[in-house]
């Protein structure tokens, strides 16, 4: 899974020498809140019907960053709604996804850097079983940055590291069939 997003990224202050001594108040980059629209939309025919799905809200991002300007903490949230449509009968779900996101990227994102992802709340609900509610935890890399300086990340598939809550195995096909 590769997580991509847009933002308007604010210049990072640099430590400014005053006298022959770093000011430290110049050293620290205040924390950086981005708000974008949300509206994507889409088809998949994975399950040997054409899925239509959306997705539209407002993302929230929030950047932390250390004494050298990378970004060392990021939040993300939403909500947003997600719908799901099977084309050839119409038969829809549709959900809200009130999922938060905290990035820890330790001493800072560079290229290559371990990043632990934090993911908290309810994704994917489908009919009889209940949402996909809890905490899960898992181990990405930095593979790039967005032109604005956002951290892209890939979380391997794999079991994650920490999983609580109710999680259950989720068939989108079937829901829709």
């Amino acid at each position: 899974m590769k997580r991509r997003h847009s933002a308007t990224a604010a210049c990072l202050a640099s430590a400014t020498l005053l006298l022959g001594t770093a000011n430290p108040a110049a050293a620290t980059t205040p924390p950086q809140h981005i708000s974008f629209p949300v509206d994507a939309s889409g088809s998949f025919d994975d399950c040997g019907f054409v899925v239509n799905f959306v997705q539209t809200g407002t993302f929230h991002v929030t950047l932390w960053f250390n004494d050298a300007g990378l970004v060392s903490r990021e939040r993300d949230s939403g909500p947003t709604r997600l719908t799901f449509t099977r084309e050839d009968t119409g038969k829809t779900i549709s959900m809200v996804l009130s999922q938060s996101s905290q990035w820890d990227y330790g001493s800072g994102a560079v290229l290559g850097s371990s990043v632990r992802v934090t993911l908290v709340g309810k994704s994917l609900t489908l009919p009889g079983d209940g949402p996909d509610a809890g905490r899960i935890v898992h181990m990405g890399t930095v593979v790039g940055f967005d032109p604005d300086g956002v951290p892209l990340v890939e979380v391997p598939d794999q079991e994650p590291l920490f999983l609580a809550g109710h999680h259950p195995e989720q068939d989108l096909c079937a829901a829709l069939g």
